[in-house]
């Protein structure tokens, strides 16, 4: 408990100077570098409030888990021109963020960027830390670069991977990889072209789906499992559900906001309240089968201090 609190104040103590580290920022383990390379910024009260609380959970749930031995990187990302450090999660702002790093590596430009289809985003190449195979290489970039991940509600997340891949599409590539499977196993008696094609499938079938199943594509994997959290010590914890102001504290937190604005207009969509949209498509959801839900994504429900919404009248 003393070492709980001791990372707790250590933290409180290096945000609140309000000397953000650029490059070096990692407070709670590096020390500082020259005075000339932190740049003096604002970031507002309840951003660094937010991250003592995000920490403070993550930090609790780590205290009860043993460590992975076996760590994937393939969802770290990173930028040397830029020395950021980025765990993308599908259908967590991973298009948003993932522009921006085509712009800090030189790819493309800002006022260019838009311009890219979002299906393409995710085809470019981006550095990754799993191609390094130099381990001093790869261990410099996970200690001095800024990191950061940017989480989801888990059952807004599977709402939103199924308006983008099964409700509404920008490719068939989904339905006709999942959507298939998904009627074959839930409908009788449908064309065998309505099967090839997998449209149609409701919100419904799509979670008997993923109950049913032990794999998980990786739009519906566990963000735990995606980032490795207790693995990796990211800087910064951002959430959809405060995506603009985070994205904003963390391009301050570096010193890129005085050369890159964040992406706003991409972020129209992430308006509407989480819980208007999981009472919607939560709605025909049984009980049983939303506790079983929960107990799939139980890691990042306590990692990253999510609840199921009240409405939903389930017992955990």
């Amino acid at each position: 408990m003393k070492n709980l609190f001791f990372k707790i104040g250590l933290f409180l103590l290096c945000i609140t100077t309000i000397k953000i580290f650029h490059m070096t920022s990692r407070c709670e383990y590096h020390d500082v570098r020259n005075e000339k390379d932190i740049p003096y910024i604002s970031i507002q009260a309840d951003i660094l409030q937010k991250q003592i609380l995000r920490r403070r959970s993550l930090y609790k749930y780590c205290k009860s888990k043993t460590l992975s031995t076996t760590v994937s990187s393939r969802y770290l990302i990173y930028s040397d021109n830029e020395k950021l450090l980025y765990c993308y999660i599908p259908k967590a702002a991973s298009t948003t963020w993932k522009r921006l790093f085509l712009i800090f590596e030189n790819t493309t430009t800002f006022a260019n960027v838009s311009m890219i289809d979002k299906n393409e985003v995710h085809k470019l190449y981006y550095k990754n830390l799993k191609d390094i195979k130099n381990n001093d290489e790869r261990t410099f970039r996970e200690n001095y670069f800024y990191s950061f991940l940017i989480t989801r509600h888990p059952f807004e997340r599977l709402i939103a991977t199924f308006r983008n891949k099964f409700e509404d599409p920008y490719t068939s590539f989904f339905q006709k990889l999942y959507g298939s499977r998904i009627l074959r196993k839930y409908r009788r008696n449908l064309p065998s072209d309505q099967i090839r094609a997998g449209v149609g499938v409701t919100f419904q079938e799509f979670i008997k789906y993923i109950l049913s199943t032990r794999f998980y594509d990786e739009h519906w994997n566990r963000m735990t499992d995606i980032c490795s959290p207790c693995n990796y010590k990211y800087d910064y914890i951002a959430k959809m559900e405060t995506l603009v102001a985070d994205s904003k504290a963390i391009l301050e937190s570096t010193g890129l906001h005085k050369k890159y604005p964040f992406l706003e207009n991409s972020t129209d969509r992430y308006e509407k309240k989480t819980s208007d949209l999981i009472e919607s498509y939560f709605s025909n959801i049984p009980k049983p089968d939303v506790l079983k839900l929960y107990k799939i994504y139980k890691d990042d429900f306590e990692a990253f201090d999510y609840t199921i919404p009240t409405f939903l009248n389930v017992d955990v």
